[in-house]
């Protein structure tokens, strides 16, 4: 025991988890600081402590002993996520969890949660009931989308057939149901494709093939006419072009005895031909 000693009602002050606080003891000399929690002496009088978790720093001195509690209040946990990236077009979500709390982002917003689709560094600052604060910060990248291509929009003569190949990529989707790199379509209509990446984005393309019909010619059997005699010969399809191996550019031509051809052309450069 301390001769004469005077124990004075301790004070309580609060510091939030993992920060700092100074006290001090006025007009005390020959001071020794007590407790079970870390702290660093600056001075006779003063400390730095550094609790934990809630405890009691004691100072001694001759006829005194001073005593103040030291509420710890809880750490703010926040985390937002590690760096991350996303694909072009697509949006993050970010958290800063701690309902409640007062939010400061970087983007200007003071909610929870944001949704973020640009490059940049995301940085929220969290102030909770007892005015403890943190901050967190993660860095957002956005990886391109990639660009199939399936070329300009084709017009074809049946019965050709045309293979797309929207390049080289990790997965793919087709409007026909086909997941292969390559497809080969001999009908005319709208095809889709649908590609991923290795980093998980997709792209996509469309194109409209169309297969022209040929033209139907048909100048009829090989036949037989008296000498003298003429034949018209048809080959029908009055608004295309035709070429015979006369030289005639006309439907009709009227020829004797002989061997006939004609070639007709029509939409799309699509061509046919019959002989006689």
């Amino acid at each position: 025991a301390i001769p004469n000693c005077k124990t004075v009602n301790y004070d309580t002050v609060y510091v939030c988890k993992e920060d700092s606080i100074e006290l001090l003891v006025e007009n005390r000399v020959d001071i020794i600081w007590n407790s079970t929690e870390p702290f660093d002496a600056l001075e006779d009088s003063s400390i730095t402590a550094y609790p934990i978790v809630t405890t009691t720093y004691t100072a001694i001195s001759p006829n005194m002993v001073d005593s103040i509690l030291v509420v710890v209040y809880p750490k703010v946990n926040v985390s937002l996520r590690n760096d991350t990236s996303i694909c072009e077009g697509d949006s993050l979500e970010l958290d800063a969890k701690n309902a409640g709390a007062t939010y400061v982002w970087s983007t200007t917003e003071s909610t929870q949660k944001v949704f973020v689709k640009t490059v940049g560094t995301y940085e929220v600052g969290v102030t909770d009931s007892n005015k403890c604060q943190v901050k967190d910060e993660m860095i957002l990248t956005i990886n391109p989308n990639p660009a199939p291509d399936l070329g300009k929009d084709r017009d074809l003569c049946e019965p050709d057939s045309l293979t797309l190949n929207p390049g080289s990529y990790s997965g793919y989707i087709w409007s026909t149901g086909s997941s292969a790199n390559t497809i080969t379509v001999s009908t005319s209509g709208t095809y889709f494709i649908e590609v991923e990446d290795a980093k998980a984005c997709k792209g996509r393309d469309t194109i409209k093939v169309h297969f022209e019909p040929l033209p139907l010619v048909e100048l009829g059997n090989d036949t037989t006419i008296c000498v003298g005699e003429t034949l018209l010969l048809d080959a029908g399809n009055p608004l295309m072009s035709h070429l015979w191996n006369t030289g005639d550019k006309t439907q009709t031509v009227s020829v004797g005895e002989g061997y006939y051809k004609v070639e007709v052309t029509g939409n799309f450069g699509c061509k046919s031909s019959d002989s006689i």
